[in-house]
C-alpha cells in the first residue's frame, strides 16, 4: 500500500507552518503520522501536501502552572506515560495511556495529533473531557483558545480552521482528593475501542460534589453524558445512583454497528463499563 502523491514542507517556525497550510490548497499537518499515514496509504486521505511539524521548536513541551497542565501538541504519548507523578496522582492517565496503541505508536503518536485527528474512540479525548481541557489554536489571525466541548463538532472534525494547528492542550488538574478512571473494550489489545466510559469524581466529606462521563466510541464525536454525571453528584455512590447512571449511558449512547460489533451490543457493554468505572474512580477517592 502506497499514498498517492503528495508534496513536503518540513518548517522550523509555527509561522511558517502556518503559512504553507495557508497558501497551499489541500495541505494536511503532519504530526506523529500514527493516524494520517495509514489512511493515506489506503487512499481515505488524499492531502496535496504534508506539513511536517516535527522540527517546528517549542511543540514538544509538558509544563505546570498551578492546577494546569499544558502540553505542547507534538508531546508524544509516551512522554506522558513515562511521567510517573501522572500515573500515581490521576487515575484516568494511569488507566488510558497504556491503552493507546502499542509502545511504537504511542513513541510517535502525539497528543495534538490525536485531538486533531478527532476518533470518538481515542482515550486523549475522554480524558481532555474529563478534565475541562482547552486547545490553544494558532492560525494566521494569530492564537485562540477553544474549549473541548466546542473543539468536536462532528464525525473525526474538529473546530480547527484549515489553516490552523494546535499549539498546545491545558488540562485543568483535579484536586488530590479527587478519583478518576477509565474503561474500555477492544478486541485486541492496542485497537480502538468497541466501546469505552471515563469517569472523574470529586467528592466534599460524604457525598460527591462533582462527577463527570466521558464517552468512547460511543457516537459520532467523544462527548460527556451529563445525565449520567448528574445522577452521581449530591450521592455516596451506592449500587442505585450507580445503576442510574449506567442506565444514562446507555440511554445517551448512539454507537454504529461496525464489522466488531452491534449497536445494541456495544450500549449494553457501555452500561456495564459505567458501573466498573464509577466503582473504580470510587476507590480512588481520598
Amino acid at each position: 500500500m502506497k499514498p498517492p502523491a503528495f508534496d513536503y514542507y518540513r518548517p522550523s517556525s509555527l509561522s511558517e507552518a502556518v503559512e504553507v497550510l495557508s497558501d497551499v490548497p489541500g495541505a494536511k499537518a503532519l504530526a506523529g503520522g500514527q493516524s494520517l499515514i495509514p489512511l493515506m496509504n489506503f487512499r481515505l486521505a488524499r492531502p496535496s501536501a504534508l506539513v511536517d511539524l516535527s522540527r517546528v521548536d517549542g511543540l514538544a513541551s509538558v509544563a505546570w502552572e498551578g492546577q494546569t497542565l499544558k502540553v505542547g501538541a507534538m508531546t508524544t504519548h509516551r512522554d506522558i506515560e513515562d511521567r510517573q507523578t501522572l500515573k500515581r496522582d490521576i487515575g484516568v492517565f494511569a488507566d488510558a495511556l497504556p491503552l493507546i496503541g502499542h509502545v511504537g505508536i504511542r513513541n510517535r503518536g502525539t497528543v495534538g495529533g490525536s485531538l486533531a485527528h478527532a476518533d470518538p474512540a481515542a482515550e486523549w479525548a475522554a480524558i481532555a473531557l474529563l478534565l475541562d481541557a482547552s486547545v490553544r489554536a494558532v492560525g494566521p489571525e494569530g492564537s485562540r483558545d477553544v474549549g473541548i466541548e466546542d473543539f468536536f463538532v462532528d464525525w473525526m472534525t474538529t473546530s480547527l480552521h484549515h489553516d490552523e494547528l494546535i499549539e498546545s492542550v491545558s488540562f485543568n488538574l483535579p484536586e488530590p482528593a479527587a478519583g478518576s478512571a477509565l474503561v474500555e473494550v477492544a478486541r485486541r489489545h492496542g485497537d480502538f475501542a468497541m466501546a469505552g466510559v471515563g469517569v472523574a469524581l470529586e467528592r466534599r466529606g460524604d457525598v460527591i460534589s462533582s462527577a463527570k462521563v466521558a464517552l468512547l466510541g460511543l457516537g459520532l464525536t467523544p462527548k460527556l453524558c451529563r445525565a449520567a454525571g448528574e445522577s452521581l453528584t449530591g450521592g455516596s455512590l451506592s449500587d442505585t445512583e450507580i445503576s442510574s447512571a449506567a442506565e444514562a449511558v446507555i440511554e445517551a449512547a448512539e454507537p454504529l454497528d461496525d464489522q466488531h460489533a452491534s449497536a445494541s451490543y456495544k450500549r449494553e457493554v457501555a452500561g456495564a463499563l459505567t458501573s466498573r468505572a464509577i466503582r473504580k474512580a470510587g476507590g480512588r477517592l481520598d
